[in-house]
């Protein structure tokens, strides 16, 4: 028997592993925009196809985080958020905190104050890359 080649494009796709085998997931990571801590849960919520999609998964934030680490373009921006830093389309605030915008959207994350400095340096070496 013959079995056809299955030709799976995974280019921006992550696998995440979960605590739950059969909650294990991939992602496009490409459109992801931000992710939302909700105790055990994240949800996750992404820009495709015009849209805003919002999508609940069983997994803290931080073992997520974990899972993401060698992407350098999402950051922890507050205890609860994790944001897409090449997704940012205007960072508004002051010390007392910052609030960005997303690229394509009205939505807002906030940073909080105790890591605008780590924010403002990431941001900024990532605009400096994308720059060259």
């Amino acid at each position: 028997m013959i079995v056809p080649e299955v030709k799976a494009d995974f280019k921006s796709d992550l696998f995440i592993r979960t605590n739950l085998k059969q909650d294990d997931f991939y992602l496009d990571i490409e459109n992801l925009l931000f992710v939302k801590a909700d105790g055990n849960y994240v949800e996750l919520t992404r820009f495709a196809d015009g849209q805003i999609i919002n999508e609940v998964k069983r997994i803290s934030l931080t073992q997520f985080e974990n899972q993401l680490s060698s992407h350098v373009n999402f950051f922890r921006c507050h205890r609860a958020y994790l944001v897409n830093m090449l997704k940012i389309e205007k960072v508004s605030g002051n010390s007392q905190g910052y609030a960005v915008s997303l690229k394509g959207t009205d939505l807002k994350v906030p940073v909080s104050r105790k890591q605008t400095d780590s924010f403002n340096s990431c941001y900024q070496t990532l605009s400096n890359r994308n720059n060259t």
